[in-house]
């Protein structure tokens, strides 16, 4: 099986203007409502769940733990960076992600996101993943 992972590079500039809103810089003056939990040292907060696919925001200096998750997933750093390692016909590859940058997983690629000192995330998945 072949994977399709991809790391786009975007400059840094739109993941600097979300993360600004996260902080409360909002445009218009509306503030955006957030509940966070912390799980195993990271902490999740749900933004949005459309149609079963869950929109999350992760602070945390703690590494993931290897998964694969049962959908494709998309890993936006917005602050921070962090070393992505995934498999690849069962060879062990990884690349530095930087504020700014996206890892996209497709179905079945087993990969671990280890963060560089703290990082915030914004992870797209389907419902239920790890």
């Amino acid at each position: 099986m072949r994977c399709n992972v991809n790391a786009m590079r975007s400059g840094g500039r739109w993941g600097a203007q979300i993360l600004g809103r996260w902080l409360g810089k909002v445009e218009g003056g509306s503030a955006l409502k957030v509940f966070a939990v912390t799980r195993h040292g990271h902490t999740i907060a749900d933004i949005a769940n459309m149609n079963g696919i869950t929109t999350r925001l992760h602070w945390t200096n703690q590494p993931y733990k290897w998964h694969v998750n049962d959908g494709e997933e998309v890993f936006a750093v917005l602050h921070g960076s962090v070393e992505m390692r995934y498999k690849e016909n069962g060879q062990e590859l990884s690349t530095v992600l930087q504020a700014g940058d996206i890892f996209h997983a497709s179905v079945g690629t087993e990969h671990v996101a280890h963060p560089i000192g703290e990082a915030r995330i914004l992870v797209v998945e389907r419902e239920g993943s790890v």
